[in-house]
């Protein structure tokens, strides 16, 4: 198993300054039988104390820096960090900017050219984290991999709207992780739509807990397969470009 969604950092006000290290997520994901994660900062946008902190970890990690075009890292840095940097992650919710903005392209643009996933937080926000610019990034974008968080907008509207773009011609460079959904039935619906191929396991930690979306995987009545699919080969396939 490995968790595709995990914040190292601490966060503003918006999550009342909840925290957590590298060596926290270790401990958690050791007690629960995951084997690593892919790791992203908060609304802090620490990234630079999660590549200090990654060096001593003891599981495996792939690191997506949390981008915000405004004000953080710039491309120049992220291709400083090289190899240690497995994707690029988007939160437009928190930053207030599109997937589509004009100052995103060039992330986008150095993604498709480094083989790098992304990484888009899709919410509420409909005005600005809405799963319809992730799909019209994800088609202006066909040789990049794109993952749309929280299975394309936290809320049960959103995620059918989300799955059934897919199933109805959607683009095929897109995963959905499952990480914030509650409703176990939506998620197993949102496989029969798009694939335990595309769907990716994730906890959103320490917003969630590991141990929650594992109780969600067992009771979705998945096959051996679906499982290892759903909790391991399809981020697998989202970070190196392979079939699972």
């Amino acid at each position: 198993m490995i968790d595709g969604h995990i914040h190292v950092g601490r966060w503003s006000e918006r999550f009342f300054g909840l925290q957590c290290t590298v060596a926290e997520v270790d401990r958690v994901l050791s007690e629960c039988g995951i084997e690593g994660a892919v790791v992203t900062a908060t609304d802090l946008v620490e990234n630079e104390s999660i590549l200090d902190q990654l060096a001593d970890a003891r599981l495996r990690y792939w690191f997506f820096p949390w981008i915000d075009p405004k004000t953080t890292d710039p491309l120049e840095r992220v291709k400083d960090w090289g190899l240690r940097v497995s994707g690029l992650k988007f939160h437009p919710s928190c930053d207030g900017v599109r997937i589509t903005d004009p100052r995103c392209r060039p992330y986008l643009a150095y993604a498709g050219e480094t083989n790098l996933p992304v990484m888009v937080h899709c919410g509420r926000w409909q005005e600005m984290s809405s799963y319809r610019f992730a799909l019209e990034a994800a088609r202006a974008h066909p040789d990049v991999r794109f993952i749309f968080s929280h299975m394309g907008g936290d809320e049960p509207t959103l995620v059918r709207s989300t799955y059934e773009a897919l199933r109805d011609g959607g683009p095929a460079n897109v995963w959905l992780g499952m990480e914030g959904i509650r409703e176990y039935w939506l998620i197993r619906d949102a496989i029969d739509a798009v694939g335990a191929r595309r769907t990716i396991f994730g906890s959103d930690f320490p917003i969630g807990h590991p141990k929650m979306y594992l109780g969600l995987l067992d009771a979705l009545g998945l096959t051996d397969q679906e499982r290892r699919w759903v909790g391991r080969e399809s981020l697998l396939s989202a970070i190196t470009g392979s079939e699972p």
